[in-house]
């Protein structure tokens, strides 16, 4: 099976010091410095749909917003372009903002007719 890096999120310990972070998924990780951590699918869907949300969200809330850690990547919005007749999604490349294929590439359609991306 391919790994599909659009759709996971890569976040980085920005801590400065070995930190665990209780609300990462499946049971809390502990990071070093600077270290990154993939998890797949969409780390704030995942943490928002979490039983201990009660818990979890402000963690990762305060974790966040105190520049514990960034977040890296995150999975990409896709759009479909119906006069190209593909599905896209935004990059940015040197403070650009474009459009590439997904990690993917390719599509079907309400018929089952593959398309490239």
């Amino acid at each position: 099976m391919a790994y599909l890096s659009c759709l996971h999120t890569v976040i980085r310990n920005m801590s400065g010091s070995k930190t665990y972070f209780g609300f990462l998924p499946p049971h809390g990780v502990t990071l070093g410095v600077g270290q990154e951590y993939t998890i797949r699918g969409d780390l704030v869907t995942r943490i928002a749909d979490q039983k201990d949300q009660d818990r979890s969200w402000p963690s990762f809330q305060n974790a966040l917003d105190s520049a514990q850690f960034v977040i890296i990547q995150s999975p990409s919005i896709y759009y479909y372009d119906p006069v190209s007749d593909s599905v896209q999604t935004v990059q940015i490349k040197n403070r650009v903002v474009g459009v590439v294929e997904p990690c993917w590439g390719w599509y079907s359609d309400a018929g089952g007719t593959s398309h490239a991306g």
